[in-house]
């Protein structure tokens, strides 16, 4: 089950990743994994999946990018009036911004290392903890550095194509609208990576690309004071992509737990 979700949720990342539009890998791993426990009801007539955390996982799906985009605004407004005070009392302003988007930078890959490779590696905990003979959490340590190195290996060959709809498509970024976007999606998924894991016990797998692309969308609404800022085509097909995703990956996961069952019965 986890290596046929794993690779129906990798189908549909890489075919929509190809068009260059930024999928959602929480999406669609969720996704997967629903495909599967679907796939346990009609084969073996048992309920696998936890609808409680189900509902409060979409709570956050739709939660997440408001918050984001918000987020995105208001960091916008708070850095624009910065950057008026630092020209005025003659600061570099774009070495300033330029050291805080580098921050920024870091912070948010450490934000999304917190959440997108749990998405990716949480489903093969079980199947290598027996595998290996480990403890659960030394499991853990080894999925999220082969994570970590598939995370890397992605971002230098099909990252372009996402990082160039992102940064250019959607709408322009400078260093202050860089800046803003950035840190609020950091922020949006680091408080969901963390606040649920203390009052739940777990956290919360958002989408890193919802959170993304909502705050860019926020400060390129900010920047403009309106839609007018955005390109609206570019938008309405992530917003396609972001519909078909869970579906799509769940049909995947469906069909091929459904032909491995038929196949090795």
């Amino acid at each position: 089950g986890a290596l046929v979700a794993a690779f129906s949720a990798g189908i549909v990342i890489t075919l929509i990743t190809w068009k260059g539009m930024p999928i959602s890998t929480t999406h669609s791993i969720v996704g997967a994994v629903l495909g599967i426990g679907l796939g346990y009801m009609i084969f073996n007539g048992e309920n696998r999946i936890n609808t409680s955390v189900i509902y409060k996982v979409i709570a956050s799906w739709i939660i997440s990018p408001l918050i984001a985009m918000t987020l995105a605004i208001a960091l916008y407004v708070l850095f624009s009036k910065l950057e008026r005070v630092l020209i005025v009392k003659g600061y570099d302003v774009d070495k300033f911004f330029r050291c805080l988007l580098i921050a920024n930078l870091a912070f948010s890959a450490y934000s999304y290392g917190t959440n997108d490779i749990a998405n990716a590696t949480g489903v093969f905990i079980t199947t290598t903890s027996s595998i290996l003979g480990t403890p659960d959490r030394t499991t853990m340590y080894i999925l999220a550095l082969i994570g970590s190195i598939g995370i890397a290996l992605g971002a230098f060959t099909w990252g372009y194509r996402v990082i160039e709809t992102i940064g250019y498509k959607i709408t322009r970024l400078d260093y202050v609208t860089g800046a803003a976007a950035v840190l609020s999606s950091a922020l949006t998924v680091w408080l969901f990576s963390t606040l649920p894991k203390i009052f739940y016990g777990y956290g919360m797998p958002i989408s890193t690309t919802h959170a993304s692309v909502s705050s860019v969308m926020g400060v390129g609404i900010a920047k403009s004071r309106g839609l007018k800022g955005l390109n609206l085509r570019i938008v309405g097909w992530i917003l396609i992509s972001w519909l078909l995703t869970v579906p799509a990956a769940a049909l995947m996961s469906l069909g091929l737990y459904s032909l491995v069952k038929l196949l090795l019965p």
